[in-house]
């Protein structure tokens, strides 16, 4: 059980940020959902407040990689670059 809860690299931190907020941002919107009425649209500003939530906890894990994995850093820092790059579009199309 403790080497399952071992994340190794930056990008296993990505993938479970990434799937968990997914997880949890789409069961708040079913809950969310099943106790408003008529036409509020509380599941839909969940949805949108998870666009930015998602992406700024990965460029959050992007940022602080270099000082947590080092070592792998030093190999693979293209791939934190291209995931960085990735995720920070949202932030562009926003606030341009």
């Amino acid at each position: 059980m403790g080497n399952l809860l071992k994340i190794k690299t930056p990008v296993h931190a990505i993938l479970i940020w990434f799937f968990g907020a997914s997880v949890i941002t789409i069961l708040i919107m079913v809950l969310s959902g099943l106790s408003t009425s008529g036409g509020k649209q509380i599941p839909m500003i969940v949805f949108s407040y998870s666009m930015y939530i998602i992406p700024s906890g990965v460029l959050l894990i992007c940022i602080i990689s270099p000082f947590v994995y080092r070592d792998w850093f030093r190999k693979y820092w293209f791939i934190i670059v291209i995931i960085a790059v990735i995720f920070s579009v949202p932030f562009y199309i926003a606030f341009r």
